[in-house]
């Protein structure tokens, strides 16, 4: 009889094992499903572009000069590369010169539209480069203030 007794106490034992195994396993108590977006920091969104502060004139002109910035990068870069790679001294010089002239004439804008939009007060503060001096205050002639 005590034979069929521990046979019958270990008998329960490895069900009731399995049963806690199972139970601790079971398939629903998997871990949801991996989502990689909920790593690190939120995404920030882009602005509405919708409702713009500026004018259409500032718009127009910092758009033109994006582009002149833009093609005189593509330029310079592209002279820099045939002299280097192809050694087309002649190609290569002529369209890194032009790509300068291309930053001067860029800056050039640069300054008269800065100029021209503090004149007609589209210009707000936060705009500003500090490149003036004193906050970019100007003169009675239009020159910058540069005695602080």
């Amino acid at each position: 009889m005590s034979d069929d007794d521990g046979a019958e106490a270990g008998e329960e034992d490895t069900p009731g094992d399995w049963r806690a195994l199972e139970e601790r396993y079971k398939p629903d108590s998997e871990p949801e499903e991996f989502d990689p977006m909920e790593l690190g920091p939120d995404i920030p969104e882009a602005p509405d572009m919708t409702e713009v502060d500026a004018s259409s004139e500032v718009q127009y002109r910092f758009w033109a000069l994006v582009m002149v910035f833009n093609v005189a990068l593509l330029v310079t870069s592209l002279g820099v590369l045939f002299v280097a790679f192809q050694g087309a001294l002649e190609l290569g010089g002529q369209l890194t010169i032009a790509g300068l002239l291309l930053f001067a004439f860029g800056y050039y804008r640069y300054r008269q539209t800065k100029a021209a939009l503090a004149e007609s007060g589209d210009e707000s503060p936060a705009d500003g480069d500090g490149a003036g001096g004193s906050g970019g205050e100007t003169g009675d002639d239009g020159t910058a203030d540069r005695n602080g």
